[in-house]
């Protein structure tokens, strides 16, 4: 116990000589970590969806709220405990301690992805992980609209596809988000779509969107 006591002692000592300039090259080196952990994070939202589905919009917005306010308060407990203990390790009395409670709050917030990487694969945030993958492909489409509608008046038929998938899923996420304002702008932005390729002669089937289709925007 002596032994063990003496050698903690002798840690906590070197400790506290760790310069602010040795917790940057840590952050630095936690920037790394972090993004394989984000990946990590990012696969609860694998699997991309391609076709419009019916999700209770009750049922997502309290998912949506439940998962926020228990990643909040995890990331809070975790950011706090660490930066108190970061401070105990690593500060000093009279020093700068800004880079301690930075390396603190920056490990909370990697052990909370890594957490909700753990569980995310569940059935329980299957609306959730709908709702992230139709946004990210409206915003790949949303990206190079201008591109899809200079096509369109070309007479383009794949065009005409991605569209009306984009117009769908953007009114479905503004449904699901509460934006009643921006659902109204869609639609009437929609309607003139349709009526387009009413006049082209195409048909805007959103069941037959496939992501291989972006691929010819890259």
């Amino acid at each position: 116990m002596l032994e063990r006591a003496c050698v903690l002692e002798a840690l906590s000592l070197h400790l506290q000589f760790v310069t602010a300039s040795q917790f940057q090259r840590f952050l630095f080196r936690g920037l790394i970590l972090s993004s394989a952990l984000t990946r990590r994070f990012l696969r609860f939202y694998k699997g991309i969806i391609v076709e419009l589905q019916d999700i209770d919009k009750a049922v997502y917005k309290e998912k949506q709220r439940k998962v926020a306010i228990v990643l909040c308060i995890i990331f809070a407990v975790l950011g706090m405990s660490l930066s108190t203990l970061s401070r105990h390790w690593f500060g000093t009395p009279q020093g700068d301690n800004m880079w301690v409670n930075l390396a603190g709050v920056f490990a909370g917030l990697l052990i909370t992805i890594f957490l909700f990487s753990r569980v995310s694969g569940r059935e329980y945030y299957d609306e959730l992980r709908y709702g992230w993958n139709l946004k990210k492909q409206a915003l790949k489409i949303q990206n190079h609209r201008h591109r899809w509608e200079e096509l369109l008046e070309e007479g383009n038929a794949t065009a005409a596809i991605v569209l009306a998938f984009y117009y769908k899923a953007t009114l479905q996420l503004q449904f699901l988000d509460g934006n009643e304002f921006g659902h109204s702008d869609t639609l009437e932005r929609e309607n003139k779509f349709l009526q387009r390729c009413h006049e082209l002669n195409l048909e805007p089937n959103a069941d037959q969107y496939s992501i291989d289709m972006l691929l010819t925007m890259k």
